[in-house]
């Protein structure tokens, strides 16, 4: 019996994400005036249309031979603290700088810290997100491509859904396509889309802190407080720990796939 698991293609994957996009962002969307603005509603909006889109994809996936599946088992705790440790140093050894200007120059101030943001950038979207772009579509490309071209793949769509086309913020352009690569890589390792949510809940986390940490710096310091010089020493730190990390838990992690 031939797979014919959606979406298994380059084609597909790019039609499967724009109904992404148009049922949660347009079901967000068609909501967003009558609730003002109570962004806990519009997450919440936004979910459902995920989920929605999550059904479709079971039914198109009916009569195939490769199912979705949800394995939501979790790594022992020695294997989960190098995994988020390497997303601390990412943040703020490697993204803070960037966020602090190397790259946006312009940088308008704004909260992250409140709940409904945490609720929905901490506890919906890693849940949404992560079935729909690694346990469906990867999982799909993985069915045709090579590992690291289907992690790629889904990867940069990923970061394409994150881009604001009306305000382009690189920053978070760049730490879309991390996560991208870095869950991508996980699951193709684990096949656990349970490590892979909450990975990405804890990214979605030190975002809200970095942002928050970058308002407060700059509402309370002025702009040459830190040396540029500094930032750029972070950064190589921050790789260098970052790449030592990688490797060290891509030799730990392997046998998950046996167990």
């Amino acid at each position: 019996m031939k797979n014919k698991f959606f979406p298994q293609n380059i084609s597909q994957s790019c039609i499967f994400i724009l109904f992404f996009i148009l049922v949660a962002g347009g079901f967000s969307l068609l909501f967003a005036k009558m609730i003002a603005d109570d962004k806990l509603l519009l997450h919440i909006y936004f979910s459902i249309g995920s989920a929605i889109l999550i059904l479709l994809a079971h039914w198109k996936n009916r009569f195939s031979k490769e199912k979705i599946k949800y394995d939501y088992r979790i790594a022992k705790p020695r294997m989960l603290i190098p995994l988020l440790f390497v997303l601390i140093i990412f943040h703020f050894g490697v993204l803070f700088p960037v966020f602090r200007g190397l790259i946006i120059g312009e940088y308008t101030p704004y909260s992250m810290a409140s709940l409904d943001n945490i609720i929905g950038y901490a506890i919906l979207a890693p849940v949404f997100e992560e079935i729909i772009f690694r346990n469906i579509v990867l999982r799909g490309l993985l069915t045709k491509y090579s590992g690291q071209k289907s992690i790629a793949i889904s990867a940069i769509l990923f970061a394409l859904v994150h881009i604001d086309v009306s305000n382009i913020y690189w920053g978070q352009v760049i730490t879309a396509l991390s996560l991208g690569l870095f869950t991508g890589w996980l699951f193709y390792k684990t096949g656990r889309i349970g490590l892979c949510i909450i990975v990405h809940s804890f990214s979605n986390l030190m975002v809200i802190t970095s942002v928050s940490l970058e308002n407060y710096l700059r509402t309370n310091f002025p702009q040459d407080f830190f040396p540029i010089s500094i930032y750029w020493l972070m950064i190589v730190f921050a790789t260098i720990l970052v790449a030592y990390l990688l490797l060290y838990t891509n030799k730990k992690i392997t046998f998950l796939n046996k167990t």
